[in-house]
This record gives C-alpha cells, structure tokens and sequence, in this order.
C-alpha cells in the first residue's frame, strides 16, 4: 500500500490525511477482563512486528508525540515511529483504567484513532481489549496487555 504525499515543510503541525473508505463509529462492547484485574503494563506492537514498545499502566495515559519539554504529558511517545509524517497529533488519545477496565478515547486529534477498524468519536471512551488493534493516524499497533 502506496503511503500518502504529504507536504515536506516540517512545521509540526498535524496533517490531514485522505480517507480510504467511508468509516462508521466503534460500538460500545461488553468488558472482557482476564481475572478481573488491570494489566500492569501495555505492548505496543507495530503491525509490521518490528518494533515492540511497552509501557507501565497508569489512570490517564495520552498517546500522541512529543515535540519539546512542554509535551511531558505524553506518556506513550509514537515519535520514534515517525508519528509525525503518519499523521499522528501532539496530543493524540488518551487510555484510562478505572473500576477493572481500560479504555481509550480520542482526544479530537486531526486524523483520528481507529479501534480494529471503526473511528472512535471524540471524547467519548470505548473498551480496550487484549489483542485490539489501535490506529493513530496511520500509525497502527496491536495492543497486547501484560499482567
């Protein structure tokens, strides 16, 4: 699959990317919890295997990319997967635990997060499972918990 021309000015702004078919939102799913307990931690697996990026579990954890010092929030950093150019923003979603769950929202990021292939609508959470796959952008991942 042919990536999009994007344009080469490096002004860190989020860009928009095309469409390839029409999208409808992911449904509301019932909780899936292993042994009723949160992960500690989350995989992030590139789709194309190669890269592996875990990170320890918290209450709010923003996926998106830093730019500078200013962007400490970020706590799942998709810089080094050249976030930039696939579309991922600054501030791109955020994944929550509470009560035994772990959901993601996106944060009304430019080009969207995907969750196994339907759009999340802004600001409202959907479930995050064991064996998902979450787009950012461009940028997809298979999402592996870890207890």
């Amino acid at each position: 699959m042919k990536k999009p021309d994007l344009p080469t000015d490096d002004n860190r702004q989020t860009r928009p990317l095309q469409s390839e078919q029409e999208i409808q939102p992911a449904p509301q799913r019932r909780p899936h919890i292993l042994n009723n307990q949160i992960p500690s931690a989350i995989r992030f697996i590139s789709t194309d295997m190669e890269e592996v990026s875990t990170v320890e579990i918290s209450s709010m954890m923003v996926v998106g990319r830093r730019n500078s010092m200013k962007d400490m929030d970020v706590v799942v950093d998709l810089s080094d997967y050249d976030a930039h150019k696939m579309g991922v923003s600054r501030y791109h979603s955020m994944i929550l635990t509470l009560d035994n769950r772990v959901t993601i929202k996106d944060l009304n990021s430019l080009n969207g997060t995907r969750l196994n292939n339907l759009d999340l609508e802004p600001s409202q959470e959907y479930l995050l499972e064991h064996g998902d796959t979450v787009t950012f952008g461009k940028l997809s991942f298979l999402i592996a918990f870890v207890y």
